[in-house]
């Protein structure tokens, strides 16, 4: 069984028919927002934009095909600017926008794509322009430049690491830090001041060996060369502290579990919570 409904955007009054499949969820059509290709460039440009339903019914496959060609008949939903959709609403998806253009309405500034323009619209061109993205590695401000723009002083190519950052490029780059953050330099780019070759790092590992002890699962870092302490072994404790029951035996650990059984930890994880043989000992 399908819905068949006309989707509205309250801002606008731009309605959308459309048909959505009934699930077990009793709302899902209501939350269903619609999939028609010029429908949805709008809601992606205003996502601020909300969404009135109408339901016109509940067909099956065999009706939804009339009553969607009967409405998309009675509110001319091809030609009226009034409506997002391209081709009549008989339950086999509809087209894309091939062979339309993009026009924007004089006074409302929304975008609708027809072969013609419409009464009140005007072709629509993207002014969008190519840019550059650099970065101070001091403040982690951020710009666009024009990409024959020269990089100002103390600048460099690219984004801030996690803001549309390159990272490091082998070949390309060099690792540079000034004792707190570390940068990537691209090798015809100038080193900014206060950066020095490498990486900087001061943390408890530096320079240590890690050990535990078996029985309390206490774990210490120790500086290399130096004795270990008495009942501890090189290494760090296991991750979870618990061994695993299994019809194979019980084993101090998933990764020993592995070897043994020759499953993955996907599986093995599967298991503890399928097959009641299977579980964790916790002490």
């Amino acid at each position: 069984m399908y819905y068949l409904m006309i989707k509205e955007i309250e801002q606008t009054g731009l309605k959308y028919l459309c048909k959505r499949k009934q699930y077990a969820d009793p709302l899902d059509h209501i939350k269903y927002k619609g999939s028609g290709k010029l429908w949805r460039r709008t809601l992606n440009a205003h996502p601020e934009y909300t969404i009135k339903t109408t339901v016109l019914g509940l067909y099956d496959k065999d009706d939804l095909v009339k009553y969607g060609l009967y409405y998309s008949n009675l509110y001319n939903i091809v030609e009226s600017t009034e409506w997002a959709n391209l081709m009549p609403e008989v339950g086999d998806g509809g087209q894309t926008h091939k062979g339309t253009h993009p026009f924007k309405h004089t006074e409302t500034g929304s975008i609708v794509y027809r072969a013609e323009c419409p009464e009140g619209y005007e072709p629509y061109f993207n002014t969008q322009t190519e840019t550059r993205v650099i970065h101070d590695p001091v403040t982690g401000e951020i710009r666009k430049i024009n990409p024959s723009d020269n990089t100002p002083e103390g600048w460099v190519d690219g984004g801030v690491k996690g803001k549309f950052s390159y990272g490091p490029r082998k070949g390309q780059t060099k690792v540079y830090h000034n004792g707190s953050k570390k940068i990537y330099v691209k090798h015809s780019d100038p080193v900014p001041d206060g950066f020095v070759p490498g990486v900087h790092y001061e943390g408890i590992t530096k320079g240590r060996v890690g050990c535990y002890n078996p029985t309390t699962l206490e774990k210490k870092y120790i500086r290399k060369g130096d004795t270990l302490p008495e009942g501890f072994v090189v290494g760090l404790p296991p991750t979870t502290g618990k061994r695993l029951s299994t019809p194979h035996g019980v084993f101090d650990s998933v990764a020993k579990c592995m070897g043994a059984t020759n499953l993955t930890r996907y599986a093995i994880e599967r298991k503890t919570k399928q097959d009641n043989e299977w579980f964790y000992i916790k002490d």
